[in-house]
């Protein structure tokens, strides 16, 4: 988790995001909110106190609310990695990811994996576009020298279809291209993110909960701002390929010029 609560008299406030506290995370792509929907601040509240007496937390879904928090691990209630799953299954427009650490999980009540159902939607005919961290997909330093087993995921992704960017924040040997976001349509957008990395531990599987306390964000962005916020994120991972698209072109994925206009028309 990365969340940070206020509680002064006059107005609580909630700032939570991929961004760790620490002066490297301004070197990374992050995202960071600030919350004052006191509906929002009240489920990271809850889940504080959740974790506070070592219990796991009880999660809500409002089907009428433009956001919504999902927790892991979770006692009951939707889980955070089953419902991004069916968000995934039902997109018929777009699908773009920046994801840092990104892992082919699986979700209770979903019948396809991760690589699976990105796959199924690129063979639909949706573009599907993915940039993720290569240190954690290759298992590799910002000098690319081996440091861990080299995840298969990306590798998956691409025989499924599936456009993949491998990105090298090399700015400092700590930083990376730390989002955790996937951004699901165009004409009415919505947004996953928050501070969970795409994996088994963050959001556990069709078997287990996860193992770290985590948190997403589901927005409906046209019904939270009239998609204001789908438009920024959107914007946010065109600036996040145009920096980085041209570190895959060794493993033949398009230039940004063509990948951006696959993803615009």
């Amino acid at each position: 988790l990365k969340a940070r609560l206020f509680e002064p008299p006059e107005r609580a406030s909630l700032l939570t995001g991929s961004m760790n506290p620490g002066d490297n995370a301004l070197l990374n792509e992050e995202s960071l909110h600030l919350v004052r929907d006191p509906r929002l601040i009240a489920r990271y509240a809850a889940a504080y106190e959740a974790i506070l007496r070592g219990q796991r937390i009880e999660n809500e879904w409002d089907a009428a609310a433009a956001v919504n928090a999902l927790f892991e691990p979770s006692a009951r209630g939707p889980r955070a990695g089953s419902r991004l799953l069916e968000w995934i299954a039902q997109e018929e427009e777009l699908i773009v990811l920046m994801v840092f650490s990104l892992r082919d999980i699986t979700g209770a009540g979903s019948p396809r994996s991760l690589v699976a159902a990105l796959g199924e939607r690129a063979r639909a005919g949706v573009p599907v576009i993915v940039i993720t961290d290569r240190k954690q997909s290759d298992g590799v330093d910002a000098h690319g020298q081996p440091l861990y087993a080299d995840d298969p995921t990306e590798d998956r992704l691409r025989a499924a279809g599936v456009t993949v960017y491998e990105a090298t924040n090399r700015r400092t040997d700590f930083t990376a291209m730390h989002h955790k976001t996937g951004i699901f349509g165009l004409t009415r957008i919505r947004v996953v993110t928050d501070a969970a990395n795409w994996t088994f531990s963050g959001l556990g599987s069709d078997r287990s909960v996860a193992r770290n306390y985590e948190s997403q964000l589901f927005i409906d962005t046209a019904r939270l701002d009239g998609g204001r916020t789908g438009r920024r994120y959107l914007a946010q991972w065109v600036r996040v390929l145009e920096r980085y698209a041209d570190q895959s072109a060794g493993v033949g994925e398009p230039g940004f010029d063509e990948v951006f206009a696959r993803a615009a028309s």
